[in-house]
């Protein structure tokens, strides 16, 4: 067998992991979007968001 199709086998055995993590990244992100852009979370980010404001001294 040469190299390159041997390469090529190992390359497509492999291809379920690709689309395993796939899934697995665009869960994530879902997961991250959800969490910016709930309403029950809008309170916090407000807060953050003025911190390079903030002028008191630790």
């Amino acid at each position: 067998m040469s190299p390159i199709v041997h390469q090529v086998s190992q390359t497509t055995d492999l291809g379920w992991v690709m689309g395993v993590m796939t899934l697995v990244f665009l869960g994530s992100f879902m997961a991250w979007t959800w969490y910016a852009w709930n309403p029950k979370n809008k309170a916090i980010h407000e807060a953050s968001s003025l911190l390079p404001l903030d002028d008191s001294e630790a």
